[in-house]
C-alpha cells in the first residue's frame, strides 16, 4: 500500500467551476494580510487510481533494455566525428592527432655587449622619466603666476628671466607649456616669451634686431632682417620651431599690413635657392700717400672687404649692410676691430643725433641712382644700412673715436677716418665715402696714371682691381706718372665723385658697384640671365 502527500488545500483539491474575473482591488497592506497556513498532509487511499498509474509507469521504465536508454547520434554527426578523428597524412596511425604547442627556440647566450646595451636602455628610460618629471616641475613653477588664483604678469616674466639654461631647454621643447602660453599671449607678446626661453636672456644679432622689428611693428625692417636670418643654419636652436613660431606671430600681428605676403614668402620659402644672398669678398686698390715720417709720395697698397646681404622685394633689390660700432677711444684695449677689449658704442645721449646723421648721409648719396635689369626683370637698387652695437659675426666692425687727436692706425694722421675707423665729428661725405668701401668701391683720389704703373709695383693685383684704381681705368686713357714731390700734381689725379672728392661731391657711378654686381650675378642659379647695372630708377610700367 502506498501513500502520498497532497500539497493542495481541501478547497483546491475539489473541482471548481471556471473562475470569473474579479474586479481589481488595491493590494492590502502588508500588516493586514493573514499569515500563511500550511496545509495538512493527507495519506491517499489504497486504491487511488493515480497512485496505481504511477507505479505502472515506474515498472515499465525499469524493465526497458539498457541500449534503448542511450540517445544515439544521427548518421551525419557520426560521419563528421569520424572525419575529425582521421589522422592527417603527415602523421602515422601510431601517432595521435595532438597539436603540440610550439616551443620557442632557445635564446642565444647573453653576450657582454647585450648586457651593456640593456643597461644603456634602462638608463635612457630612467633619464627620460626624470626629464619629464623635471619638465613638469619647472613648467608648473613658471606658469603659476598665470594659472594661479591671482594672475601676475610681472612675476611670470621675472620667472622666465630667472630660468637656468637647463630649465629653458626643457621648456622650449615642452608642448604643454606652449599650449598654455598661447592661451595668454599672441602676436608680439608671444614672440617675446619665445625668445626669452629660446635664447635664455641672451638674444644675439641679428635675432635682436628682428625682435625689435616685431615689437615696434616695423614690417619693412622685419623683412630686411628676415632676409638675413633665413640664411642662418645654427645648431644652437630649433630652426623649424623658430620659423613656425615667427609665422604664427606674423599672421596675427601683421594681418592687415601690405608687407605680410612678403614676410610669409620669406618664412615659407626660406630654404629655396636664391631666396636671399650673402655677399662677401676682398679686393685690392692702390693710390699715392706720403709716408708717415714725411718725404715724397709713394704708391701704396690697400685691401678692402665687401660685406652685404641682398634679396628681391617687390620692385627693389635691397642690399642690407650691417655695421657694428665699438668704442675705439681706448686704443690700448681696442687697438683694432678684432680686439676682445672693444666694447659697444651706443648712439645715446649726446650721440643720438649722430645715428640719424650718418644714416641719412649713406642713404641720401647711394639710393635713388641705380637699377638692375636682365632684360625681363628690373629692380631699383636700395641700400639699407643697419647700425648695430652688439656682436654680429657677419657685420663690419667699425671703431668710433670721439677724440680727434687719436690715430686710426700708425700710417694715418690724427683725426683721419678709414673704412673700419670713423671719428664722431666726421663729415657726411666721409661717412658715405667709407660706406662705399664696404660695398666694394675703391678710392679715386691720388691715383696712379696707368694700369701698367700699378702692375709694376704690385704684379699680383688683378686686372679689374688695377682698372678701378688708375686714371686710365677712370678715363679710358693712360696718363703719365705724376710728380711725386708735388701735392698739386698728385692730388690732381682724382675723380669728382663721392669716392674721389668726398668733401665736395656726392656723385656715384656704376663702376662703384662693379664688384657687388659681380657677386650678385655669381650667386644666381646656373643658366640664369645676368643682371646689368644702369643709372637712374627703373622705368615706370
Amino acid at each position: 500500500m502506498s501513500t502520498h502527500a497532497s500539497i493542495l488545500s481541501p478547497a483546491q483539491a475539489t473541482p471548481a467551476a471556471a473562475p470569473t474575473a474579479a474586479p481589481e482591488t488595491a493590494p492590502e497592506p502588508l500588516e493586514a494580510r493573514p499569515l500563511p497556513i500550511q496545509c495538512r498532509l493527507n495519506v491517499g487511499a489504497a486504491d487511488d487510481p493515480l497512485e496505481q498509474e504511477a507505479d505502472d509507469m515506474a515498472g515499465r521504465v525499469m524493465r526497458m533494455p539498457q541500449p534503448a536508454f542511450i540517445q544515439r547520434k544521427c548518421a551525419h554527426c557520426e560521419a563528421e566525428e569520424k572525419a575529425q578523428r582521421k589522422p592527417m597524412p603527415a602523421f602515422t596511425q601510431r601517432q595521435p592527432f595532438i597539436q603540440r604547442q610550439e616551443v620557442p627556440p632557445p635564446r642565444p647566450p647573453t653576450t657582454p655587449h647585450d648586457a651593456f646595451m640593456r643597461m644603456i636602455e634602462d638608463i635612457v628610460s630612467q633619464e627620460n622619466q626624470a626629464r619629464l618629471e623635471r619638465t613638469r616641475v619647472v613648467r608648473e613653477r613658471v606658469l603659476e603666476p598665470l594659472t594661479g588664483a591671482h594672475a601676475d604678469g610681472t612675476s611670470f616674466i621675472n620667472r622666465l628671466h630667472g630660468l637656468t639654461a637647463e630649465e629653458a631647454d626643457l621648456l622650449v621643447h615642452d608642448t604643454v607649456f606652449w599650449g598654455t602660453i598661447r592661451r595668454y599671449f599672441r602676436g608680439s607678446s608671444l614672440w617675446a616669451v619665445y625668445t626669452i626661453v629660446q635664447f635664455n636672456n641672451h638674444l644675439p644679432e641679428p635675432h635682436l634686431r628682428l625682435s625689435l622689428a616685431v615689437a615696434s611693428h616695423n614690417a619693412r625692417l622685419l623683412a630686411d632682417v628676415l632676409s638675413i636670418v633665413v640664411l642662418l643654419h645654427p645648431a644652437t636652436y630649433d630652426r623649424d620651431m623658430y620659423f613656425n613660431m615667427l609665422r604664427e606671430v606674423v599672421v596675427t600681428a601683421f594681418s592687415s599690413h601690405p608687407l605680410q605676403p612678403e614676410l610669409l614668402r620669406l618664412i615659407d620659402h626660406r630654404d629655396d635657392a636664391n631666396i636671399s644672398q650673402r655677399h662677401t669678398g676682398s679686393y685690392e686698390e692702390a693710390h699715392y700717400e706720403r709716408p708717415a715720417g714725411g718725404g715724397n709720395y709713394a704708391l701704396q697698397h690697400f685691401t678692402g672687404q665687401i660685406s652685404a646681404n641682398s634679396y628681391i622685394s617687390g620692385t627693389e633689390w635691397r642690399i642690407i649692410v650691417r655695421m657694428r660700432f665699438v668704442d675705439g677711444n681706448d686704443t690700448a684695449a681696442c687697438p683694432a676691430t678684432t680686439a676682445p677689449g672693444c666694447g659697444p658704442f651706443y648712439f645715446m645721449g649726446a650721440n643720438a643725433a649722430v645715428y640719424t646723421r650718418w644714416m641719412d648721409a649713406i642713404t641720401n648719396v647711394w639710393n635713388g641712382h641705380f637699377h638692375i635689369s636682365n632684360g625681363t626683370q628690373t629692380y631699383n637698387v636700395v641700400f639699407v644700412p643697419l647700425f648695430l652695437s652688439e656682436p654680429d659675426p657677419d657685420a663690419v666692425t667699425i671703431r668710433v673715436m670721439t677724440n680727434n687727436t687719436l690715430r686710426c692706425n700708425a700710417t694715418l694722421v690724427p683725426g683721419r677716418s678709414e673704412q673700419t675707423c670713423w671719428f664722431l665729428n666726421v663729415g657726411n661725405g666721409t661717412v658715405a665715402h667709407e660706406f662705399g668701401h664696404i660695398i666694394g668701391a675703391s678710392d679715386e683720389y691720388q691715383l696712379p696714371g696707368s694700369n701698367a704703373e700699378i702692375a709694376a709695383a704690385f704684379p699680383g693685383m688683378s686686372a679689374q682691381d688695377r682698372s678701378l684704381s688708375s686714371m686710365e681705368g677712370m678715363t679710358g686713357t693712360a696718363q703719365p706718372v705724376p710728380d711725386l714731390t708735388s701735392d698739386a700734381a698728385v692730388m690732381a689725379n682724382r675723380t669728382d665723385t663721392i669716392m674721389g672728392n668726398s668733401h665736395h661731391s656726392t656723385t656715384v657711378q656704376t663702376r662703384h658697384l662693379t664688384r657687388l654686381m659681380g657677386l650678385l650675378n655669381a650667386g644666381l642659379p646656373a643658366g640664369a640671365r645676368p643682371f646689368v647695372l644702369r643709372t637712374g630708377n627703373r622705368p615706370a610700367r
